[in-house]
């Protein structure tokens, strides 16, 4: 793994944790799956696969965490590809992650 890949992905991996001055920029299990979906996708570590990577980090993020997400209408798909065509923000995962949350 080529050196700026692997810090892309080390970057994405830590931006749930981030913050300043004892914050945390992404408060609670929501805010965090966001967080691993769009940097995941946006920080393109891997040659092939990032939307995939993310959806997946996200939602087994949330299942470890005793989270679950239901989503009949294939939204999930419809908000990942939307992350990396740069048309969904952050805020909106956590709106989305929240209303599709059980």
């Amino acid at each position: 793994m080529e050196l700026e890949i692997k810090n892309l992905l080390e970057s994405a991996i830590a931006q749930p944790l981030s913050g300043f001055d004892n914050q945390e920029f992404h408060i609670g299990l929501i805010q965090k799956a966001s967080a691993y979906l769009f940097y995941l996708c946006k920080n393109h570590a891997f040659i092939d696969g990032n939307k995939r990577v993310a959806l997946a980090s996200a939602l087994i993020f949330l299942d470890l965490n005793g989270v679950e997400i239901e989503d009949q209408e294939d939204s999930l798909y419809e908000l990942t590809i939307g992350v990396a065509d740069g048309r969904v923000s952050l805020k909106s995962i956590i709106k989305i992650l929240e209303k599709l949350k059980l």
